[in-house]
């Protein structure tokens, strides 16, 4: 738990070192539940590192464990986190059946509904992803709505980030209000649950706004920002990603790169 509020907290590195711990820790108590969270949390590291492959595996053998106790609560958790990996992979196709998983398990379960916020952010976001316009707006505003209705910040800012990310993509500059209304919406939630690490994810959405909107000293700006943020985190493949945006890399079709970086 020490390492799981480090992940928003504290740095990203130690934060790994102490879940790592917990895992070993576990392992040596056949606590083998704790040690599937704790495999999940390093793939909320990963995600928010932006260093994907890193979670997978751990993700993988997390969901091993809640399939083989049948727990619902660590199984919905454990399809959610590697839904999100997936997805960060581009594997499109396969986050939405891994995230539809979780959904399903949450609700007729009816546990994990902390979360639900979350779930169906990242399922709006694998949608995107998977090029289905409709059924990310659809789903980014379900998640917006259930964030409100629930009122858990970690779980309700992805909800933002996501209906921002459907935007940019779906009507680009044309939706700037709307956008910055997420985002400062988002940056709010951060202020408010003290999760620091989530502060230059928002920055890189801003600043694939600032690119759509033929703004490139803004878009700098808020790189460089990010960047400075991230490398204090312990996040150095972000922080190469940000690097190559500032050498000049272009965006990618249909979506700016700074919106894949932050997503």
């Amino acid at each position: 738990m020490q390492g799981q509020i480090g992940i928003y907290l504290g740095n990203l590195e130690t934060a790994r070192a102490q879940i790592e711990h917990g895992v070993e820790l576990a392992r040596r108590y056949a606590d083998t539940e704790s040690e599937g969270w704790a495999l999940a949390w390093l793939g909320a590291v990963a995600d928010v590192a932006g260093d994907v492959e890193s979670g997978l595996g751990p993700c993988q053998r997390a969901l091993e464990i809640a399939e083989k106790i049948g727990s619902p609560y660590s199984r919905a958790g454990a399809y959610y986190r590697l839904g999100v990996l997936v997805g960060g992979a581009g594997r499109w196709a396969e986050a939405i059946e891994t995230l539809e998983q979780a959904l399903a398990i949450a609700r007729e379960c009816r546990t994990y509904l902390e979360a639900e916020a979350a779930l169906v952010a990242a399922l709006a976001e694998a949608c995107l992803g998977a090029g289905d316009l409709v059924r990310a707006r659809a789903l980014a505003e379900e998640s917006v709505a259930l964030g409100r209705r629930i009122g858990a910040p970690l779980y309700f800012f992805p909800a933002l980030r996501a209906l921002a990310h459907v935007l940019l993509v779906e009507a680009g500059a044309a939706a700037a209000p709307a956008i910055r209304e997420a985002l400062s919406e988002a940056d709010r939630l951060i202020d408010e649950s003290g999760a620091t690490s989530l502060a230059p994810l928002v920055l890189l959405d801003r600043a694939a706004l600032a690119c759509l909107e033929g703004d490139p000293a803004t878009r700098q700006r808020l790189l460089e920002e990010a960047k400075a943020l991230f490398a204090g985190l312990g996040a150095p493949m972000r922080v190469r990603q940000i690097e190559a945006l500032l050498a000049g890399m272009q965006p990618a079709v249909g979506n700016s790169a700074e919106g894949e970086l932050a997503s």
